[in-house]
């Protein structure tokens, strides 16, 4: 089923396919097989041409809808999702760099993770969650890391 999306503003208003105007944005969900088993995904965008009756997507809503996909299979999997993963960050109050210092993953990892570019890996997940749950194992990670404890306040 469709929903009308509420802001178009930054959607092109006319066809790319037939130049009709009256593009209409639309919020949609869809059934995808993850590891074995289907997966709803809802609050997906596509574009409806009321004169071709094209749904052409623009590349803003593609990457929306992969980050959307990505989440639901990173939440099927009982992983964090890109955002839990960018506010835990920030309320650790680590940058992007200083995370994949002190967690591993590699240097963009921490970027892609926050965007929902990719999914970080089990042991990664199981990490984060053991340090917001003791935020105080941090000053451990930063030695291991060979990195000095920053001063809490």
């Amino acid at each position: 089923s469709f929903t009308e999306a509420r802001d178009m503003s930054s959607l092109p208003q006319t066809c790319p396919l037939c130049g009709a105007t009256g593009l209409k944005a639309v919020i949609y969900s869809d059934k995808f097989e993850h590891n074995g088993a289907d997966l709803v995904v809802d609050g997906l965008e596509i574009l409806q041409c009321a004169g071709c009756h094209s749904e052409p997507m623009v590349p803003e809503q593609i990457r929306r809808n992969q980050v959307r996909i990505k989440d639901a299979k990173r939440l099927a999997d009982g992983l964090l999702s890109g955002n839990e993963i960018r506010q835990a960050r920030e309320l650790l109050g680590l940058s992007q760099q200083e995370a994949a210092v002190i967690f591993g993953g590699g240097t963009n990892g921490f970027s892609k993770y926050g965007r929902g570019e990719t999914a970080q890996s089990v042991a990664m997940d199981r990490l984060l969650r053991l340090v917001m749950a003791d935020p105080s194992k941090l000053d451990e990670l930063r030695a291991m890391a060979g990195i000095s404890a920053q001063p809490r306040g």
